[in-house]
């Protein structure tokens, strides 16, 4: 009789729910995510009856496989224009794509079928006798253990170096509801200042939506920036929008977010996946590059490599 290993995977975002999906029916999978939802850094928090798309604001595809994901997950091409005010000139958006709700929507299609478990932090793993502890107690056996967490968590939580230096940048996004005098030209602006790397209205994901705007700073910026209160980042935001616009802008509401462990700054070694001992993994887009593609790719690397292991 076949025994379905039981696979572990801590984490739901981008390169867990592309690793879980790609293993075969010879592996038992089970996420454990922390959060109340899927994405990880995808993130989009509600406001009334639209969202603050907090997370990263579009992604690229080069492989054939990542097309089909976009596909299959119902993702759409980039709405109206982008300018980058460091050129001057309007930003070639033919390969940026997004979805209607948001990328935090590009894994939910995926993860319906998946068995994740949420609300449940791993505070421990005993890789001696192969079992995971959970925040509220709760122990769970594993015989494949995969971690998808930022590497500092997976370092932290794994006890592992790698072999090459990897450094994480924080990310600040601040979220704003505009009024505007006039409607800005285009729906996203690029590198506004030194502080502020991007900025986005929601319409370029879904144009019926009632608008909701998204400055990122950039990771000097968030580093430096990263303790200040919400009113200080807010006000930051603010000026740099009215700056860039050519004109004044009243803020109705406002809401920050931040991510310790954001963006990695490591170039393509054309390495998926980092195997810690013969059953303990960890996958995310700080393998190859830091983007979406690259977490989809991790994952789904280490889904090969199982799979053609276990026949």
């Amino acid at each position: 009789m076949q025994k379905f290993l039981n696979v572990i995977v801590l984490g739901a975002g981008m390169s867990a729910i592309a690793l879980a999906e790609n293993l075969s029916n010879s592996f038992q999978v089970k996420i454990y995510e922390k959060s109340k939802g899927v994405g990880g850094r995808l993130t989009a928090k509600r406001y009334l009856q639209t969202r603050f798309h907090f997370g990263a604001q579009f992604c690229t595809s080069n492989s054939k496989a990542f097309n089909e994901f976009l596909k299959t997950n119902k993702a759409e091409s980039f709405i109206g224009s982008a300018y980058d005010c460091a050129t001057g000139s309007e930003l070639n958006t033919d390969n940026y794509f997004i979805h209607p709700d948001g990328m935090q929507s590009l894994v939910k299609e995926s993860a319906k079928n998946l068995n994740i478990n949420f609300e449940a932090k791993c505070i421990k793993v005993d890789d001696k006798n192969n079992v995971v502890t959970f925040e509220n107690g709760s122990t769970v056996p594993f015989d494949i253990l995969i971690s998808s967490l930022p590497l500092p968590q997976s370092q932290e939580l794994l006890n592992f170096d790698t072999k090459e230096a990897i450094v994480f940048d924080p990310c600040i996004a601040i979220g704003l509801v505009i009024d505007f005098t006039k409607p800005p030209k285009h729906n996203a602006y690029k590198s506004i200042n030194k502080d502020i790397s991007w900025a986005g209205s929601s319409k370029f994901f879904n144009s019926k939506r009632d608008e909701t705007w998204v400055a990122q700073l950039s990771p000097e910026a968030s580093k430096r920036m990263f303790d200040d209160k919400d009113n200080i980042l807010v006000k930051l935001a603010h000026e740099a929008l009215e700056e860039s616009l050519g004109q004044e802008i009243g803020i109705q509401h406002s809401s920050v977010f931040k991510w310790r462990y954001a963006q990695c700054s490591r170039s393509n070694n054309n390495q998926e996946f980092v195997q810690l001992k013969h059953n303990i993994f960890a996958i995310g887009d700080w393998n190859i590059s830091p983007r979406i593609e690259s977490a989809f790719l991790s994952g789904t690397g280490l889904a090969n490599y199982l799979v053609s292991n276990n026949q």
